[in-house]
């Protein structure tokens, strides 16, 4: 008997199949290492504007702690993607994404069960953890010399790590929040107009300004105009799917399938990495291939049990 999942768990999936494709097409586009953390986060901000073509379908002024949650909830998107990418400056992300990917799922379930009264059956529950974990054993980088798990190299690194991963996971408690009274559509506009808001504020620290108007992304506007465009396309799309299974479904199942987009990344770079081996680089040697087939067995066995449910 075919497996039929709920239609927010597919939406979800679709999602994150978006996420993988942008994140490929960004090993393209930019540099391999975070130069400017305020830079990144500017534009993952800036590009929010464009929810107002949103508008005719739905956009109005909500009570008022519906337009906080929403506002809130963009506006703090666009801070946890800048301590992400403070930390990733300082790390590979072999070491921070399974630290992410581990505690932002955690972080989702207890305040989605604390605010929003949210609760997992039994099934539900092995699912989640079947997810982190295989979401986890995906992304994680093991040195083959003393089978030593690599992890942020100090303290304050691992501390703001964790800090992001919850910034993440209010992101989506707060936008679920939003949605569970007012529509989804005028939500989703409010909180991308919260984080066009926190990007804008990046273009009044001298530093942080000069160097978004000198940015690899910029001239990656200018350099590869379409091909840029269609990338943001993809993201943009992959944020509107997500925060509509958001809205629809289970805050913290759909946080902890961020191990499906891990899972898409390591298949699109195995595609792909025989023609463009110095851009997609990944570790193909049998412990590594081993470590993540596990993963991907865990991430297929809670979609699985997803279905069941």
């Amino acid at each position: 008997m075919p497996f039929l999942l709920k239609s927010w768990v597919l939406i979800a999936v679709i999602a994150y199949f978006f996420h993988a494709a942008t994140a490929i097409i960004d090993k393209f586009l930019l540099e391999k290492r975070i130069s400017h953390p305020s830079t990144y986060a500017f534009w993952v901000g800036i590009f929010g504007i464009f929810a107002l073509l949103l508008a005719p379908f739905g956009f109005f002024i909500p009570a008022l702690k519906e337009f906080l949650f929403a506002t809130i909830s963009g506006f703090l998107s666009v801070l946890a993607f800048y301590s992400f990418f403070v930390i990733l400056q300082k790390n590979e992300a072999s070491r921070i994404a399974p630290v992410i990917g581990g505690f932002s799922p955690i972080f989702v379930l207890l305040l989605s069960r604390i605010f929003l009264g949210e609760s997992l059956g039994w099934m539900e529950l092995m699912a989640f953890l079947f997810l982190i974990a295989g979401g986890v054993l995906i992304s994680l980088a093991i040195k083959v010399d003393g089978i030593r798990v690599q992890k942020p190299e100090t303290k304050k690194i691992f501390f703001i790590t964790l800090l992001s991963a919850f910034l993440f996971a209010l992101t989506y408690v707060l936008f679920k929040a939003a949605t569970n009274h007012t529509p989804f559509i005028n939500a989703f506009i409010w909180s991308r107009l919260g984080g066009f808001i926190a990007a804008i504020l990046f273009l009044f620290g001298k530093e942080s300004r000069y160097d978004i108007l000198n940015s690899s992304r910029l001239q990656a506007i200018t350099s590869t105009g379409a091909f840029f465009m269609l990338n943001k396309f993809l993201g943009a799309t992959g944020f509107f799917l997500l925060d509509y299974a958001i809205s629809i479904g289970r805050v913290s199942i759909i946080n902890a399938m961020q191990g499906v987009e891990y899972t898409l990344i390591f298949i699109f770079a195995a595609l792909l990495s025989r023609k463009y081996p110095k851009i997609l680089a990944e570790d193909f040697r049998r412990p590594a291939l081993y470590q993540k087939s596990i993963g991907i067995v865990l991430v297929v066995s809670g979609l699985a049990l997803l279905a069941l449910g």
